[in-house]
């Protein structure tokens, strides 16, 4: 009940940061596959696409044109480490509207455990990008997230139930130049036990410590997740 009501609360503060006079609205729909090679391996591969609709009237800032239109596809090698820790490693394809292709290495430490109501997940990430061979930006990132199911204590086959997650990460290059944050609160149905969907909302708030700007972005997040075995 407890975490029905944060969850509730954090969904009330997405809708008023909407209210942002300076806020900019995206669409970041996603589809993730999964394949178990064994027991402990298994292959994940993804891709996000992100548009910001209004990005017209934000012109005057300096940076906004690097920040239209992205799309990644990404593909990740995992290992279980036991029932409730894993590693990864991955590379990810990007391009950038205004900025060309992008490499992106991927290096993650996952944990996440069950509860007697929900389901607990941490996320540690690093990731380096390459723009035409040269090294950008390094980031390190953190993710809390929670899963809450509606319908009982563990989460079935056609069954509603709600996610939040929380990200914030610092990236620098020889030093540190920006610290970004991501609220995302979500509701999700599966499918079955191989299928779910996931619609929400993220608001990402963004600081740019060189150029002393910020940046307020609300995204509406679309996530289709499946498993082939």
């Amino acid at each position: 009940m407890k975490t029905s009501f944060t969850l509730t609360l954090l969904l009330i503060f997405l809708m008023t940061q909407a209210q942002n006079s300076s806020m900019q609205y995206g669409f970041l729909p996603s589809a993730t596959m999964s394949y178990k090679l064994n027991s402990d391996w298994q292959v994940v591969t993804k891709i996000e696409t992100d548009h910001v609709v209004n990005p017209a009237e934000f012109r005057e800032l300096t940076y906004i044109s690097n920040f239209t239109d992205e799309i990644n596809f990404q593909i990740y090698l995992s290992y279980k480490l036991n029932p409730f820790w894993k590693m990864a490693g991955g590379y990810q394809l990007g391009y950038v509207s205004e900025g060309g292709p992008n490499h992106q290495a991927t290096q993650q430490l996952s944990y996440a455990s069950g509860s007697e109501i929900g389901r607990l997940g941490h996320r540690l990430r690093s990731d380096q990008r390459f723009f035409e061979n040269e090294l950008t930006s390094v980031r390190v990132r953190y993710r809390l997230s929670y899963e809450l199911p509606l319908n009982g204590q563990s989460l079935d086959a056609r069954e509603f139930y709600l996610i939040g997650k929380n990200e914030p990460f610092i990236q620098f290059y020889r030093n540190i130049d920006r610290f970004e944050n991501r609220l995302n609160v979500s509701a999700g149905y599966v499918f079955s036990m191989k299928s779910k969907l996931e619609l929400g909302a993220e608001y990402r708030f963004t600081k740019f410590y060189q150029m002393e700007q910020t940046r307020h972005v609300l995204f509406i997040k679309l996530d289709w997740v499946v498993r082939i075995n």
